[in-house]
């Protein structure tokens, strides 16, 4: 599958289970390349932007995080959640 570019695939009018089974790819390829965890910087790299925008959609959507050590880690399967619902929306 390939990586997807922010806003350029809408997902609006999708079934839910059409929702559920293109998060759980994301997330699964995610997981693949970053682990059950994600930082700023690896969705930055993921989504092929920079890093300040990749923490302003984080904030802008309002993903749960959490601090391992002294850095923000976002679980995959939210940051997929995030990526297809707000697809459209950019």
């Amino acid at each position: 599958m390939p990586k997807i570019v922010y806003g350029k695939v809408s997902a609006l009018g999708m079934t839910i289970q059409q929702t559920k089974k293109l998060v759980d790819e994301y997330a699964n390829e995610m997981k693949e390349l970053y682990g059950l965890n994600m930082s700023v910087k690896d969705l930055a790299e993921y989504m092929g932007c920079h890093k300040e925008t990749a923490e302003k959609n984080l904030r802008r959507a309002k993903v749960p995080f959490t601090y391992i050590g002294r850095l923000k880690k976002y679980r995959t399967v939210h940051v997929a959640r995030m990526l297809v619902d707000h697809m459209g929306r950019v």
